[in-house]
């Protein structure tokens, strides 16, 4: 199996190829543009160049739905054969403060996400090239055993989705209580919720209505990714596979030389995870208990921010992954979390949307494992 963090600067797209023509997508998004291309432009492209028209898409995993993560879906899904697009369940609250936090993209951009936030179902079904691919939703945390009380569509957080013997874990990390917190939060600040879905068009005219936006959720954006689903895969069984580093480029920003082979294969993406407290990252641990010891890839949550950071991520002997763009309005990766990483002496690899950035690995089984620069 091949392991590639594709270069999209501010966001993420992450892919792995398996056998017989069959990938899985981990996001698909991002907020850089390059030239005179559109944010949708640039991220079509990379799909272009990682999946070759003849390949199966097997699983799509969505960590959450901003923008930066998600402005791809509709192409993958119109230009290739999809089987199955999992998702975090949202609570309406929570996709009424996605919608808010979006809501200053161009007029065309916010509508599609729209679309998707407020009826996923029908999003996939409008834009799937065959019509027949099937959406999961990943119930939250704190809702175990929802698949009981609901329908087939609907799974439980730690559900194990399959290739084979390879597994892939998605935790949907969504609290309530939280998230009603948040929306009244914003309510106090000028910000109503309500106003922001009923002029989605002419909403970037009314420049109050953008101060007002951009000043309250920079002061709760840390809160609301306590809102995140976090994906593990890889071997249910920690001796069985390998991971071989097939490229090397100019990405390491700080540690010691990126070792050729990682004696463990599996590998945790975060999405925008807030794994600021040690709470959430014990939270973390707990979750994945049975396949911590499996991790040899770890995504740094939220494109190395430092509201989403824990030191303790540096001692848990894992090549770290970040992606962000080269240049980007939110000081990411944050030069804090960098230099906390340097002192624990790890492996940190920046991914940008420079072509020479983008990683890949492969996976084989305990005899060798290999990873290149493409």
């Amino acid at each position: 199996m091949d392991r590639i963090f594709s270069p999209v600067g501010q966001g993420c797209f992450a892919i792995e190829k398996f056998s017989k023509k069959t990938v899985v997508v981990f996001d698909c998004g991002t907020l850089t543009r390059i030239g005179n291309q559109t944010r949708a432009d640039f991220i079509n492209q990379r799909i272009k160049e990682e999946i070759h028209c003849d390949e199966i898409i097997r699983y799509v995993f969505i960590s959450h739905l901003d923008i930066d993560h998600v402005n791809g879906l509709a192409y993958l899904l119109w230009n290739y054969t999809v089987n199955e697009v999992v998702l975090p369940l949202l609570y309406d609250e929570s996709k009424e403060l996605y919608l808010g936090k979006n809501a200053l993209s161009d007029c065309e951009e916010f509508n599609r996400l729209r679309f998707l936030i407020e009826r996923p179902v029908e999003f996939v079904k409008e834009y799937s090239r065959y019509h027949h691919t099937k959406t999961t939703f990943v119930a939250p945390v704190e809702e175990f055993g929802i698949e009981q009380k609901w329908d087939m569509s609907i799974c439980y957080s730690g559900k194990e989705f399959r290739i084979n013997k390879w597994v892939f874990v998605p935790f949907n990390f969504q609290y309530r209580k939280n998230t009603l917190k948040l929306k009244k939060n914003l309510l106090d600040m000028g910000v109503n919720l309500d106003e922001i879905k009923d002029r989605s068009v002419d909403i970037l005219k009314d420049s109050d209505l953008v101060n007002r936006i951009k000043k309250a959720y920079k002061k709760i954006d840390n809160d609301l990714n306590q809102n995140a689903m976090t994906v593990y895969s890889g071997p249910k069984e920690y001796s069985h596979y390998q991971t071989k580093k097939l490229t090397h480029g100019i990405s390491i920003v700080c540690g010691r030389n990126t070792p050729k082979e990682l004696s463990r294969a599996g590998c945790l993406y975060t999405g925008d995870y807030n794994a600021s407290t040690n709470e959430r990252w014990d939270n973390l641990k707990c979750s994945y208990r049975p396949y911590w010891n499996n991790i040899g890839l770890l995504q740094v949550p939220h494109h190395g921010s430092e509201d989403c950071y824990n030191d303790q991520m540096g001692y848990d002997d894992c090549l770290l992954i970040i992606n962000a763009g080269t240049k980007n309005d939110y000081h990411h990766p944050n030069p804090s979390v960098l230099y906390s990483l340097y002192k624990t002496n790890n492996t940190v690899i920046w991914v940008s949307e420079e072509e020479s950035s983008a990683m890949q690995f492969k996976i084989l089984k305990r005899k060798s494992i290999v990873a290149k620069r493409i």
